[in-house]
C-alpha cells in the first residue's frame, strides 16, 4: 500500500494533469480528419454530428449522407444506460431532416430526400419501404443507388444482388461497398471469389476473411501466406506496437525474476520467444482447415459452439503454442529442471500472445491494453504451463505416465481455453460471461501452485534466500500499473484528453482489482525442497486481502536462526518439570508431506525416560499465521531421538516423540 501511494499515486496524477492540460483534446484540420478518429474509437454519437454538418454544408454530397446515417444506425436502440434506466435512440430527428429535403422544388434535393429515407427504412428492416423510396429517385445514375438495390435482393435474388453491384461498380459509384457485398454473395462461388482477388481494385475492398477463403480452396498458398501475415500490418500503429511490446517484456521479466538462473540461456529462450511468434501464424491456416474442408465453425448454438470453442479454439492454439516449446525440449539440452518447463512453455506462449496483441492494438483497440496483459496473455501462460507441468508431473512422479500426462495435460488445456472463450461468444450462455472472469482466477491459482511445486523440486533451488515475495510483488504491482499508465498516455496522444480520461475510468473499474489480484497471488512461493503440494484451485485469503493492498509476505530467513522459547501450554503437560526450553531454529523440515515444521536447537537436553533428546521440532497449530509473527503461539511439540532420522529423504512424523502442545515465543539472542 505504501509503494501505492508513495510511487504510483503520485506519477499517475501527474500524468492526468499533464494529459488534461497540456496534450487536451485532439485538434483536427477539419471535420473529415475529426471524423476519422470517432470512427476509430466507434463513437458513433460524435460521428453522427460530424457527418450530419457535413452533410449540411454539401447537401449533395452522398458519402457524407450515407455515412451519416450509417453512424446513426450504428447506435444501440437503447442506449445511455444509468442506474439501470435507458434512453431509446431517437430516429424521429433523421427521418424529418430527410423528409425536409422532399419540400424542395430542386430535383436533386428530391433524390436526396428519397436517398436518405430510402436508407433509414432499410436500416430499420422495412425493405419494402425502402424500396418505394429508392423507386423514386429521378436520377437513375446516382452514385450508391445499385448498392442500395443489391442490399434489398441480398437475400431474396441474389442474381439480382449481383447485377446491381456490378452495376455499381461500372458506374464507379460506391466501388468499396460494392466488392465487399458482392464479395459475400460469391462466398460459395470459389473461382468467382477468387476472380474478384485477381483484381487489383478488388484484391483491396475485400475482406481478409473472403480472400483467405478464396486462397486456401484455391491452394493458392503463397498469396494465403501474404494474406494471412498482411493482418500483421493491417491497423499498425506504434503506440500499437509500444503496447505489445511492453506486455511482453512485462512478463518476460517476471519469469527471469522467478527463475533468475535463465539469464545463462538467455539465446535459446529467445529462439523460444521468436518461434511461438511464428507459429502463431499457423493458426490461421488451422481454422481455416476446420471451416472450409470440414465445415466446423461457429454457427450459435449452444453444443456446437462449445465443441468449437474447446477444438477450434482451445486446441488448435494450444498446439499451435506448444509446438515451439517441443521444439527446444527435443533439440536443446536447456530444459533440465521442473521450473525450466514451465519457463519455456510460458515464453513460447508470451511470443504467440505478442502476434495477437499485435492485431488487437490497433487505431481502435489501445483501450484493450491493460485487459490483454492482465488476463489474455496470463490465461496464454497458464494454459502451455499447463501441459508442461503435465510433462514434470510424468518424469518425477513414479506412478505417473509421460505420454499420458502429456496428453491429459494438452487437453485440459484445450479444455480450459475454450471454456473461457465460449462464455464470451455464445449469446444463449452470455449472461454467464462472468464465469469467464472466476476461470481466470481460478487459473492464477492454479499457475502459481505449478510454479511453486516446480521450484521446490528443481536442484537449483537449495535454499529460499533467492525469493523475496515483497520484491516479486512490488515488481508485479509497479509494471502493471505502468501498463495501465500507458494505455491512458497511448489513448490522450491518439485520441485526446476526453477519451483517455473516459478508458482510465473503465480501466480502474474493470481492471483494478485484476491487476491487485495478480499481484498477490504470483507472488506468493514458498520454497520447500522435495514438496509437491496440492495444486491449490480457490484461496480466500488471497481474495480476502486484495483490497487492503497489503500481501502476507513470508519471510523464511527471519525465522531461520532466530532463538526461541518453548513454554508450558497446559499444567498437566507431560514437559511441565522441563519447560521452559530454550533453542535456536536450524531449518525448516518437510514431515509426512507436511511443509511448516521446524527443527529446534535446544540449549539444554531434555531427559524423558532414560533418553536424551537434543533437538526439537515445532509446528504452528494455526497455520494461518506466520511462526514468530506474534507471541504466545500455540505449536505442536515433538522431539528428535534418532539423529539418524533427520537426513532421511522421506521423513515421517511417526520418527519423532509427540509430546504435547506449548507455547512457542521470540526470545533476543
Amino acid at each position: 500500500m505504501k509503494g501505492f501511494l508513495f510511487y504510483i499515486a503520485p506519477v499517475a496524477l501527474l500524468l492526468f494533469l499533464m494529459v488534461n492540460f497540456f496534450v487536451g483534446e485532439s485538434k483536427y484540420d477539419s471535420l473529415q480528419q475529426e471524423a476519422v478518429q470517432y470512427r476509430l474509437v466507434e463513437d458513433y454519437p460524435e460521428l453522427e454530428r460530424c457527418y450530419r454538418k457535413l452533410s449540411a454544408e454539401d447537401s449533395f454530397n452522398l458519402f457524407y449522407h450515407y455515412e451519416h446515417i450509417t453512424a446513426h444506425f450504428n447506435q444501440d436502440k437503447e442506449i445511455n444506460h444509468v442506474f439501470s434506466e435507458t434512453e431509446e435512440r431517437n430516429d424521429d430527428d433523421i427521418f424529418n431532416y430527410y423528409g425536409n429535403f422532399l419540400k424542395s422544388d430542386s430535383l436533386r434535393s428530391l433524390d436526396i430526400g428519397h436517398f436518405g429515407l430510402g436508407l433509414c427504412y432499410n436500416k430499420i428492416g422495412l425493405y419494402n419501404e425502402a424500396s418505394l423510396q429508392y423507386d423514386k429517385i429521378k436520377n437513375r445514375k446516382l452514385p450508391y443507388l445499385n448498392f442500395l438495390y443489391g442490399n434489398l435482393y441480398a437475400y431474396e435474388d441474389t442474381a439480382k444482388a449481383k447485377q446491381f453491384y456490378l452495376n455499381e461498380l461500372q458506374s464507379n459509384g460506391f466501388v468499396e461497398g460494392a466488392y465487399q457485398n458482392l464479395g459475400e454473395l460469391y462466398s460459395n462461388n470459389i473461382p468467382a471469389l477468387y476472380a474478384l482477388t485477381q483484381s487489383t481494385v478488388g484484391e483491396e475492398h475485400l475482406s481478409t476473411a473472403l480472400k483467405r477463403k478464396a486462397y486456401f480452396l484455391k491452394h493458392d498458398w503463397s498469396s494465403y501466406v501474404s494474406c494471412v501475415v498482411s493482418r500483421f500490418f493491417l491497423g499498425f500503429n506504434v503506440f500499437g506496437f509500444a503496447g505489445a511490446v511492453l506486455v511482453l517484456g512485462v512478463w518476460l521479466l517476471y519469469l527471469f525474476k522467478v527463475d533468475y538462473n535463465q539469464k545463462d540461456n538467455a539465446l535459446v529462450l529467445l529462439f523460444t520467444l521468436m518461434l511461438g511468434m511464428l507459429f502463431a501464424f499457423l493458426t490461421s491456416f488451422c481454422t481455416d482447415y476446420l471451416k472450409y474442408e470440414m465445415a466446423f465453425t461457429l454457427n450459435g448454438g449452444f453444443f456446437n459452439d462449445l465443441m468449437y470453442c474447446v477444438i477450434g479454439i482451445g486446441l488448435v492454439e494450444e498446439m499451435v503454442k506448444i509446438i515451439p516449446f517441443l521444439i527446444v525440449l527435443t533439440f536443446f539440452k536447456v530444459i533440465k529442471e521442473p521450473i525450466d518447463y514451465i519457463i519455456y512453455a510460458a515464453v513460447a506462449a508470451l511470443g504467440f500472445a505478442f502476434i495477437e496483441n499485435i492485431l488487437y492494438f490497433d487505431h481502435s483497440g489501445l483501450s484493450r491494453i491493460q485487459g490483454r496483459a492482465l488476463s489474455a496473455t496470463v490465461t496464454h501462460m497458464f494454459n502451455s504451463s499447463l501441459v508442461a507441468y503435465a510433462i514434470v508431473l510424468g518424469k518425477n512422479i513414479r506412478k505417473y505416465n509421460v505420454l499420458l500426462t502429456f496428453v491429459l495435460g494438452f487437453v485440459a488445456a484445450a479444455v480450459f481455453h475454450g471454456l473461457y472463450d465460449f462464455w464470451l461468444i455464445n449469446q444463449s450462455v452470455h449472461n454467464f460471461s462472468f464465469l469467464t472472469f472466476f476461470q481466470l482466477l481460478i487459473s492464477m491459482f492454479l499457475w502459481s501452485s505449478m510454479i511453486n511445486n516446480c521450484i521446490n523440486n528443481s536442484l537449483k533451488f537449495e535454499t529460499a534466500s533467492h525469493y523475496d515475495s515483497k520484491v516479486l510483488n512490488d515488481y508485479l504491482l509497479y509494471a502493471l500499473s505502468f501498463v495501465f499508465l500507458f494505455e491512458y498516455m497511448a489513448i490522450a496522444f491518439e485520441h485526446g484528453a476526453h477519451y483517455a480520461n473516459r478508458t482510465l475510468v473503465d480501466d480502474i473499474f474493470t481492471g483494478a482489482f485484476l491487476l491487485i489480484f495478480l499481484t498477490f497471488s504470483l507472488s506468493k512461493f514458498d520454497v520447500v525442497r522435495n514438496y509437491w503440494a496440492p495444486l491449490r484451485f480457490w484461496d480466500w485469503e488471497t481474495l480476502r486481502n486484495t483490497h487492503r493492498m497489503k500481501p502476507r509476505h513470508f519471510k523464511l530467513n527471519e525465522i531461520i536462526g532466530a532463538e526461541v522459547e518453548i513454554d508450558v501450554f497446559r499444567t498437566n503437560s507431560v514437559l511441565k518439570d522441563h519447560l521452559p526450553l530454550r533453542g535456536k531454529i536450524r531449518s525448516r523440515e518437510l514431515i509426512s508431506w507436511e511443509k511448516d515444521w521446524y527443527l529446534v536447537d535446544l540449549h539444554q537436553s531434555v531427559h524423558i525416560a532414560w533418553k536424551r533428546y537434543d533437538q526439537a521440532l515445532i509446528k504452528l497449530k494455526d497455520l494461518s499465521i506466520d511462526p514468530l509473527s506474534a507471541a504466545d503461539q500455540i505449536i505442536h511439540l515433538r522431539l528428535v531421538g534418532n539423529v539418524a532420522d533427520l537426513s532421511k529423504k522421506k521423513k515421517v512424523k511417526s520418527d519423532f516423540l509427540f509430546v504435547d502442545y506449548a507455547v512457542l515465543n521470540r526470545k533476543a539472542e
